[in-house]
């Protein structure tokens, strides 16, 4: 179990992470001590290395995560591939929420957030995890299939009826299905 006790932006909360996140952040304390850096750091993001015209020097706190965040996607070939210095927090608080294995207070308070702020910006995943029930009354698309002609959808057949074993005998190209009885 890895709890790890935050105090940011005025505000002190336990964070949680999962047994991944413990071997993330062991890969982390390897990558340190690769450059000399002790794994006994005040911040859990340091500088890699010095930058002389800039009065930073290694080891010494990220002030700005946001520049360092694309420092780091250049030097890893992630230019242009969407990840935001939010992806992991985001990833984190999408799988919790679909999951259904924490509730969203309980996940707030681990992510040193409000409740409202979960609901704000995470409400589209309470939607993905209850997609079953919200759809749960219509027609399930699986149980027919297409018939098309010229390429356009002209109507639907229950799958494996009659009919759709007659439409594939005489004319298969008119469907995309085969009848689950043909292809024994």
């Amino acid at each position: 179990m890895l709890l790890l006790e935050r105090n940011e932006k005025n505000h002190i909360y336990t964070a949680t992470a999962s047994q991944y996140w413990v071997h993330t952040l062991e890969r982390l304390k390897r990558f340190y001590e690769s450059l000399g850096i002790t794994g006994d750091r005040e911040y859990l993001f340091v500088h890699p290395e010095a930058i002389n015209n800039r009065g930073i020097n290694k080891g010494e706190p990220i002030n700005s995560f946001n520049s360092q965040w694309k420092t780091a996607k250049k030097r890893l070939g992630w230019l242009g591939q969407g990840f935001t210095h939010y992806s992991i927090r985001h990833r984190y608080a999408g799988k919790r929420l679909m999951n259904k294995d924490v509730n969203p207070l309980d996940l707030a308070n681990v992510m040193g957030t409000s409740l409202a702020m979960i609901s704000e910006i995470y409400q589209h995943y309470q939607v993905e995890q209850h997609y079953d029930e919200l759809v749960a009354s219509e027609i399930d698309y699986r149980d027919y299939v297409d018939v098309y002609k010229g390429g356009i959808r002209v109507r639907g057949v229950r799958k494996d009826s009659d009919e759709h074993l007659e439409i594939w005998k005489n004319t298969p190209e008119k469907l995309e299905v085969p009848p689950t009885d043909y292809l024994e």
